[in-house]
C-alpha cells in the first residue's frame, strides 16, 4: 500500500536532485572487462519507481553472436547481498545497444551493476547512481475522473448490495417483500453508507499522511551560504555550509557507527573534498577553485582575478557512501584593482570571455580548443557530441597532461541556472563515488572505515597519473535534460597550465 501511496501524489515541481543540479541522470564511459560500454541510468525522480538503464557495448557488432547483457541495482549497503541480475534484451535496428528497466526500492546512494560476456570474455563494471525522490507525480486529468467514477460506481454497488441482502436475501425466490423487510433493508443500506463513508475518510486521512511523509522524503541539498573578502593577493571566497544537522555533527562527537546528519564523511575526489565552481550570472566569468577546510564546513578558496559583479558558487562533494551532491549559494565580488583576465595558478583556474561565443573553438595565448560538431541541431535527451580537439594556434596536435588525474574536465550550465553539472571524460560519475562502491566490503559498516581506503586509493591513482601524456581528443558523454541556451567550458591541461574554453550551445525539444 505504501507503494501505490508513493507512486500517486499530487502535482508537484521538480526540485535539484541528488549531486547535479536539474540533471538527474547518470552517464558513464568505461571498461567492463575487454569491454568497452556506455551506460545510461535514467533517474525515475520517484522512489520506488522503475529506472530504465541502456547499456551500449562498443564493436559488439563484430562479434559471432550477440553478447549477453545484464544488470542489477544495488543499495550502498555494506552487509546487504546484491540482488540476482536481470537480463538486457537488445535493441532492435542498434547491435549493440541492450535495454533493461530494474526496480529502485529505496532511495540514496545506490548502484547499477553491469555484467558483460561474449566472445571475448566476460567482465563487469559498477555504476555509482543516486536515487532520490525529487518530485510528485501527478494525479488529474483523464486518470483522476475515471478512478473517481469507478469509485462511484462502487459505493452505489456496495451499498446497493448490503441494502438488498438485509431486505430479501434470505426470502426464498419469488416471496413478497413485506413492510418490515422494507425498513430494515433501508437501515441497511443507511449503515453501509456510513460506514463506507467512514472508510473512506480513514483513507483520506491515509493518503494525507503518506503524501506528507513522501513530501519529507522529497531530497534536498544541505543548505550553504558564500561570501567573499577583499584583502588584496589574499582574497577568498568561501563556501559554508548551513545545514543544522552537519553543522552540529561537526561539532559533536557521535557514538560509532553513527552517520553525521544524514550523510557519511566526506572523501576526496581528484584529491580535493570540494571542488569550487564560481560562475558569473551574465556566463562571462567562470573558475574552477579547490577550497581548503578545517571542520567540513567552511571551504576557503583563493579569489582568481573575476570581475566583479553577481556570481553563483557550486560546490561539488562526495561522500563515503558514494553520493555526491552539489551545494550552490549566491555572491557578490566587488572590483579589484587587478584587471580581469584568464590563466592558471596550480590546479586553479580561472576564465574570463565574451558573451556570446560565437564560433566553434576557443583559444588561449597558446592553445586553440575546437568542439568537432556535426551542423545537426543538439537536441535534449539525446546523446550531445561533446568532443573537442586540442591543437596549438597553427592547428598542430598537442600532448595533454592529466588534470587532477583526468584527460580533461567540462562543466555544462543552462543560462538560467537551472542545470549544472560537472563532467569527466568518464561521465558524470565521480571517480570517488566509483571507488566507494569498488572497494567496499562487508566488514565497512561504520562510517570512516572506507573512507581511509578510498583517500589512499584516490591518492595512489593520482600519483599514477602525473607525468603521463595524453591525446589531444577528448569526449564527454552527456545529454542535456531539456531544451535552452547552455555554455560549457572546457578545461585541459597542457605545459603545466590549464587551458579553459568557453562554448556556447542551443538544445531543441525533441520532435
Amino acid at each position: 500500500m505504501r507503494l501505490v501511496g508513493r507512486a500517486f501524489g499530487a502535482v508537484g515541481l521538480v526540485l535539484i536532485c541528488a549531486a547535479h543540479i536539474g540533471s538527474p541522470d547518470t552517464w558513464f564511459e568505461g571498461n567492463a572487462g575487454p569491454y568497452r560500454l556506455l551506460v545510461h541510468v535514467s533517474s525515475p525522480g520517484v522512489v520506488p519507481a522503475i529506472a530504465d538503464i541502456s547499456v551500449r557495448v562498443y564493436d559488439s557488432a563484430r562479434e559471432a553472436g550477440r553478447v549477453a547483457v545484464t544488470a542489477s541495482v544495488n543499495k550502498f549497503d555494506a552487509a546487504g547481498a546484491p540482488p540476482p541480475p536481470e537480463q538486457a534484451v537488445p535493441v532492435a535496428g542498434d547491435p549493440e545497444l541492450y535495454a533493461i528497466s530494474l526496480w529502485v526500492m529505496s532511495g540514496g546512494s545506490n548502484s547499477v551493476t553491469i555484467n558483460v560476456s561474449g566472445a571475448k570474455g566476460s567482465g563487469s563494471v559498477i555504476v555509482p547512481a543516486a536515487f532520490v525522490a525529487s518530485r510528485r507525480l501527478s494525479l488529474d486529468g483523464p486518470l483522476a475522473i475515471g478512478l473517481a467514477l469507478v469509485g462511484l460506481v462502487m459505493f452505489a454497488g456496495i451499498v446497493s448490495i448490503a441494502g438488498a441482502a438485509a431486505r430479501e436475501g434470505s426470502l426464498p425466490p419469488g416471496t413478497p417483500v413485506d413492510a418490515a423487510r422494507r425498513r430494515r433493508g433501508r437501515v441497511a443500506l443507511g449503515a453501509a453508507a456510513v460506514i463506507l463513508a467512514l472508510a473512506l475518510l480513514g483513507g483520506r486521512a491515509w493518503w494525507r499522511a503518506e503524501d506528507a511523509a513522501y513530501r519529507r522524503s522529497i531530497f534536498r541539498p544541505m543548505q550553504a551560504a558564500a561570501s567573499a573578502t577583499d584583502s588584496g593577493a589574499a582574497s577568498t571566497i568561501e563556501l559554508r555550509i548551513t545545514d543544522s544537522a552537519w553543522v552540529a555533527s561537526r561539532n559533536e562527537s557521535l557514538p560509532p557507527g553513527r552517520s553525521r546528519g544524514g550523510f557519511t564523511p566526506l572523501i576526496p575526489d581528484h584529491g580535493k573534498l570540494m571542488h569550487m565552481f564560481v560562475v558569473s550570472d551574465d556566463l562571462r566569468a567562470f573558475a574552477h577553485l579547490h577550497a581548503s577546510t578545517s571542520d567540513t564546513v567552511s571551504f576557503a578558496a583563493w579569489r582568481p582575478p573575476l570581475p566583479g559583479g553577481p556570481y553563483h558558487v557550486y560546490g561539488d562533494v562526495v561522500h563515503e557512501s558514494g553520493f555526491a551532491q552539489t551545494l550552490t549559494a549566491p555572491v557578490t565580488l566587488r572590483p579589484q584593482t587587478a584587471e580581469p583576465s584568464s590563466g592558471s595558478r596550480g590546479d586553479d583556474s580561472w576564465h574570463v570571455s565574451v558573451v556570446p561565443v560565437t564560433s566553434g573553438a576557443s583559444s588561449d595565448r597558446e592553445t586553440m580548443i575546437r568542439w568537432d560538431r556535426a551542423a545537426a541541431p543538439l537536441v535534449a535527451g539525446l546523446p550531445a557530441p561533446l568532443r573537442f580537439t586540442v591543437t596549438d594556434l597553427a592547428g598542430n596536435p598537442v600532448e595533454l597532461e592529466p588534470y587532477m588525474g583526468m584527460a580533461a574536465h567540462a562543466v555544462v550550465m543552462r543560462d538560467d541556472r537551472s542545470v549544472f553539472i560537472h563532467l569527466h571524460p568518464s561521465g558524470t560519475v565521480p571517480m570517488a563515488a566509483k571507488r566507494s562502491f569498488d572497494l567496499r566490503t562487508a566488514t565497512d559498516t561504520v562510517p570512516g572505515t572506507l573512507s581511509r581506503r578510498v583517500t589512499a586509493t584516490d591518492s595512489a591513482a593520482f600519483a599514477a597519473h602525473s607525468g603521463m601524456s595524453l591525446a589531444n581528443v577528448v569526449s564527454f558523454p552527456y545529454a542535456f535534460p531539456n531544451a535552452g541556451k547552455y555554455r560549457i567550458w572546457v578545461q585541459v591541461k597542457r605545459s603545466g597550465r590549464v587551458v579553459t574554453g568557453a562554448f556556447d550551445a542551443e538544445v531543441i525539444a525533441d520532435q
